[in-house]
């Protein structure tokens, strides 16, 4: 019998992580300040914000080229915080317009269409830690059923 509710109990924790993971979204906050920053990869539906108070501005451009040169683009933001949530898999470059900031106050941001195709040790894992703490915890509750 024991057996039995913890099967139960591990089907039902694997069906709610399930329905966890596939519907939220990530969210990533960056402080956005004079320094250099990784590329952000991301998913469609994920958001990104660039937290700063004033003494910034966000300019978004459409190309690499405009992205390593600093020109160019639209200003998105000039008061923080500036965020953005991601529709389209593509490619964006955002950078700071303020006198020296950028280089190196700028960000790449990668979106995907589907990332749950990704192998687990790819570099997306890094923002989508969320997963694996859902993950965590269904182990953690089918353990508890065992003892």
């Amino acid at each position: 019998m024991r057996d039995f509710f913890a099967i139960n109990t591990i089907l039902i924790s694997l069906i709610v992580f399930t329905i966890f993971s596939c519907s939220a979204a990530d969210d990533v906050t960056l402080s956005w300040r004079v320094q250099n920053y990784d590329d952000v990869t991301l998913c469609v539906n994920d958001s990104l914000t660039l937290n700063y108070s004033s003494g910034h501005t966000v300019v978004e451009v459409d190309d690499e080229s405009s992205f390593t040169s600093c020109s160019g683009g639209t200003t998105v933001s000039s008061s923080g915080p500036f965020t953005v949530k991601f529709t389209e898999a593509k490619t964006y470059y955002f950078y700071c317009s303020v006198s020296s900031h950028c280089p190196p106050q700028r960000v790449k941001v990668v979106v995907i269409e589907d990332c749950s195709k990704l192998p687990p040790n790819s570099a997306i894992t890094t923002y989508h830690t969320s997963t694996y703490l859902k993950l965590m915890l269904v182990g953690i509750l089918a353990f508890a059923t065992l003892i």
